[in-house]
């Protein structure tokens, strides 16, 4: 049924008294009269007035006599008409001013209704809706009422006496449905429903007292000091969960009343019949209560139902709460092992928790309580809360039992006081198993800090989910208290045991850098004893001074021992920085923990900085130890070349090939100190050397015989250049194995020499820096001597001479640089000669007789004068035999022998070949100075040359070129500071050498101390 609006009933019934008005006057205008009057009478009293007026109307048209009869009965309907306007004009008045007055109203509509004709739908229509809307809003405002003092009485506790206020709001349109015969079926459920109820009604008023006591038992117990027995508990807690199960079947009994209801209502609203506004929607409402609201019959269940259970379940988690709380007190004094005992009583505590959440099902169920998936289960709405509390404080107990046993296992290790670190200080463990037995410390820290950590990780992640719970199941309360408790409490425990783990750091580290310092200082030890081995050592060697001695080859044993060490010790440092880099930040940032990770850091910087040199020193020692062993086999190649070549007799090659090996195995001593190998550089090698000599000494002595032959052949022959050129061919030969002057050949050399030297200066060699410019000044000296000649030839005599000045003045100049010079000193004598003929040739004897004194007292320039007169004045008489004997007397011929020094000579001879027999090297040494007195007595003794040579090549030569390898070391220091320029120390070294005999027979020494004498 559609209600209409107050303000469209008013104007609807308005258009009605106007229709109602006009009709009235419509039919009062004249009726005819007829016999139907009965008719009309009954028609007016049925309310048909529209069919009374038209029959009327046309009776009183008909029977004008009988006007006054239809005039009367159309004033009773005018009257009726006028008594439906004024009832209607009040009704619009009421509804106008007084729009709430229901009471008013529905008596209005009712009055209208009874004068109103049924011929009149739409009216009759409307003042039903008028009415029914008025009789709506009156049980709308009685229930209102009801509703209103419900919830006082529930805002009070009072739910028995709520359920009965809703229960007396069963009678609003209860009669009116009963007699609207809406068929037995809803008249069925209607009354079976109300008898239902009723009955629930009891049940409830009859189960709320034990229900309310056993609650409030429960609720003594928690409120109670101390913590209750188990039994004690568990035996109040067992009458609830029978009274859960009959409250929630008396709530199903409420809610089975109203859901047929509404169904029944339902077919109803299907046929057309019922509106929503009859007894079974008003009893439904007062039933389930409004929407959204915890009122009516169900809603007063609902809330006698949360008025118990929260007590109840306060009550479970306040006594789980306690203990927990005692436990948690006994933790935070780090008492371990009490605190896990009090908690496995809490844990019991909180099952009779769990078990409400569970027994909670039943009531919930029948509630219609939604599902929502919390940790994992399907738990009912109403019950999530509880749940989640049960789960604070059982997560938190079993984070906090499990930080429990760690906490002990750690107080255990931590009672033991961590010895490892004094042990080592005391010298009674090494370092190594000291840092493992506090690495194994560390890494049990470490593992129960990493539990702790993951504990509250969970932790964290539990609350983060429960804070989603809250949000999304828009919950009230935070259902993390416990949880938040044991996060912090276990972050103390964690704080705790980091702290342990930092001391234990603290000592690992400090033992770590300490032992890093002792392999640092020993590996740097090996390095440095290696190192000296290649760098090496200074050896003094008696007779020759120090050298230097390397040993790379031993040097790469001990780096490659430092090697290992370092590899290991370097890993051990980075070992121990990667244990920094793991450490904790907050760690890390302590002024302890820095000191020592500078330290460590420094260490390995020096590590690898030794780690490094090592390798260098490794790399260079190899290439040492592999360029000394390469030399060396070189050496032994070439050793063997100069043995080959010596046994063709190939001497060149053998002493080259020798030198170069000599050269090889010195070289390979200077990289490579071997002892072997100097000995057999000293022994073998020298001992070669010796008889390269005395092989080739044979060859040399009759080498240079035949050389000296030549020579004394071509002086005597006046070829002195070609004799001084084999003389000295002959000295270089027999310095090839000798280091003593040969006596002939140094004889014959100075006989030749002196003979030479009497040219020396007066011939000037075209080599000669100035031979230009004198040969031109000789040339002018010649050119004016022969003009001078000309000129006193002429008869110019003044002249001539002037010209002989000039050609004097030039030879002066030319004698000024060369005072021997022979063609200057001839034209000197010739412009004498020339100028004064007779004083020239009266002055002859006496200059001759000077120059003839001065040659015995071997006077060079009076030997030159001798010369330059012999040659002016070739016809004096004896001048060839005077001109021997100065030569003679010079010491430029020898003398002819006396028969008694030929005796002598012979004499000489013939005791040396004695000696020389006897092969006694002290006879032999006797002989051979015999042999060279008897060739200074008689040069040409054959016998005594002979006997000369054949010693020459007993004693296998006097001389040798191989040095000892430290002889070597000094001829080649003292040879660098010659070519140096510091002749001194060159000499220096060269005199030290020459204090061991063998290297005075060095070919090598000798010829250097004569370099080194020339400067000297």
């Amino acid at each position: 049924m559609v209600l209409l609006g107050s303000s469209k009933l008013i104007r609807f019934l308005a258009a009605a008294l106007i229709f109602f008005s006009a009709a009235a006057s419509l039919y009062a205008g004249g009726a005819r009269e007829n016999n139907i009057l009965a008719q009309t009478d009954r028609l007016i009293a049925e309310r048909e007035y529209d069919q009374a007026i038209r029959i009327l109307a046309q009776f009183m048209r008909d029977n004008p006599d009988r006007f006054a009869e239809g005039q009367t009965r159309l004033r009773r309907i005018v009257s009726l008409r006028e008594l439906f306007n004024q009832i209607a004009q009040v009704l619009l008045d009421t509804l106008e001013t007084e729009p709430e007055n229901d009471e008013r109203i529905f008596e209005l509509s009712n009055m209208l209704l009874a004068l109103e004709s049924p011929a009149n739908p739409h009216v009759g229509e409307f003042l039903g809706q008028v009415r029914f809307l008025a009789e709506w809003n009156i049980g709308r405002r009685r229930l209102e009422h009801i509703f209103l003092a419900a919830r006082q009485q529930l805002a009070q506790n009072d739910f028995s006496g709520a359920l009965a206020t809703y229960a007396s709001g069963l009678d609003i349109f209860q009669s009116a449905f009963f007699e609207g015969g809406y068929g037995p079926q809803a008249e069925f459920v209607a009354s079976s429903g109300l008898e239902s109820l009723n009955r629930s009604i009891q049940d409830f008023n009859a189960l709320a007292p034990p229900f309310t006591q056993a609650v409030s038992q429960l609720a003594a117990i928690a409120a109670a000091p101390g913590l209750p027995g188990m039994v004690e508990l568990q035996v109040s807690y067992a009458s609830l969960p029978p009274m859960m199960v009959q409250l929630a079947n008396l709530r199903g009994e409420f809610l089975s009343v109203q859901e047929a209801y509404a169904a029944q209502l339902a077919i109803l609203q299907a046929q057309g019949i019922q509106g929503d506004s009859t007894f079974l929607s008003f009893a439904s409402w007062l039933i389930s209560g409004p929407v959204g609201q915890q009122e009516g019959m169900l809603g007063t269940v609902d809330q006698f139902w949360d008025f118990l259970i929260q007590p109840a379940e306060d009550a479970l988690a306040t006594i789980a709460g306690r203990s927990y709380q005692l436990g948690y007190g006994m933790m935070a004094n780090f008492n371990f092992s009490d605190s896990i005992s009090v908690f496995n009583n809490t844990a019991q505590y909180l099952t009779l928790l769990q078990d409400l959440v569970r027994d909670m099902d039943s009531f919930l169920a029948a509630a219609g309580s939604p599902t929502h998936t919390v940790h994992g289960q399907e738990i009912r709405a109403g019950a999530i809360g509880a749940y989640l509390r049960f789960h604070d404080i059982a997560d938190s107990l079993l984070a906090l039992q499990q930080a429990g046993l760690l906490g002990m296992r750690v107080a255990a290790i931590e009672a033991q006081g961590f010895p490892a670190f004094g042990l080592w200080q005391a010298g009674t463990i090494g370092a190594m198993q000291a840092i493992s037995q506090e690495l194994e410390v560390r890494n049990f820290m470490q593992e129960h800090i990493q539990g702790l950590q993951s504990l509250n990780t969970g932790i964290a992640a539990r609350i983060q989910t429960i804070r989603q719970y809250e949000e999304s199941l828009a919950l009230g309360g935070a259902f993390y208290t416990y949880l938040t408790q044991a996060q912090s409490r276990i972050a103390a425990i964690s704080n705790h045991t980091g702290v342990l783990d930092f001391n234990s750091a603290i000592r690992l580290y400090t033992m770590a850098n300490a032992d890093l310092e002792l392999r640092l200082a020993y590996t740097a030890g090996v390095f440095a004893q290696g190192n000296d081995l290649i760098q090496g050592f200074d050896r003094w060697t008696e007779g020759f001074g120090a050298y230097v001695a390397r040993y790379p080859a031993e040097g790469v044993i001990l780096l490659s021992r430092a090697s290992q060490s370092l590899e290991t010790d370097v890993a051990f440092a980075r070992d121990i920085l990667a244990m920094y880099a793991a450490e904790d930040s907050q760690a890390l940032a302590s002024a302890e923990m820095i000191t020592r990770y500078i330290v460590t850091q420094d260490l390995l910087q020096r590590l690898l900085a030794l780690q490094n040199q090592n390798l260098a020193a490794m790399a260079a020692a190899g290439t040492l130890a592999e360029r000394a062993q390469a030399l060396r086999f070189d050496g032994d190649r070439l050793f063997l070349l100069a043995q080959a070549a010596l046994g063709r007799n190939d001497f060149n090659s053998a002493r080259g090939d020798l030198m170069r090996a000599i050269e090889q195995y010195d070289a390979s001593l200077a990289l490579q100190e071997s002892a072997p190998l100097r000995s057999f550089r000293d022994n073998n090698v020298v001992a070669f050397g010796s008889e390269i000599v005395r092989v080739e000494n044979e060859i040399v002595v009759q080498d240079v015989r035949n050389l000296v032959t030549a020579g004394r052949s071509s002086f005597f022959a006046g070829n002195l250049e070609h004799a001084e050129n084999l003389l000295v061919q002959a000295q270089n030969r027999w310095s090839v194995t000798n280091v003593a002057e040969h006596p002939e050949v140094e004889h014959w050399l100075g006989m030749v020499r002196g003979a030479l030297s009497i040219n020396m200066g007066r011939v000037i060699s075209p080599t000669a820096p100035l031979f230009a410019e004198m040969s031109q000044l000789l040339s002018n000296a010649t050119r004016s001597y022969n003009e001078g000649v000309r000129l006193l030839n002429a008869g110019q005599r003044p002249e001539g001479i002037m010209v002989f000045g000039e050609a004097l003045d030039q030879t002066r100049e030319v004698r000024l640089m060369f005072p021997m010079n022979h063609s200057a000193r001839m034209l000197e004598l010739r412009i004498e000669q020339q100028t004064d003929m007779p004083a020239f040739n009266a002055a002859f004897q006496h200059r001759l007789n000077q120059a003839v004194e001065g040659t015995r007292g071997r006077d060079i320039e009076a030997f030159a004068t001798l010369q330059d007169l012999a040659e002016i004045n070739p016809q004096f008489p004896g001048i060839q035999n005077i001109l021997l004997q100065a030569e003679i007397a010079m010491g430029f011929r020898p003398p002819p022998p006396n028969p008694a020094d030929l005796a002598r000579s012979a004499e000489l001879a013939g005791t040396a070949a004695a000696h020389i027999n006897s092969r006694d090297p002290i006879r032999m040494g006797v002989a051979e100075a015999q042999l060279e007195e008897a060739l200074s007595l008689n040069p040409d003794n054959l016998q005594a040359q002979a006997l000369l040579d054949e010693l020459s090549v007993l004693l296998t030569g006097t001389g040798t070129f191989v040095l000892s390898s430290h002889a070597q070391i000094q001829y080649n220091a003292a040879l660098q500071e010659f070519l140096r320029g510091n002749h001194l120390t060159a000499n220096a070294i060269v005199q030290q050498l020459l204090q061991d005999p063998e290297s005075q027979r060095s070919t090598l020494v000798q010829d250097l101390r004569r370099r080194i004498n020339a400067f000297l």
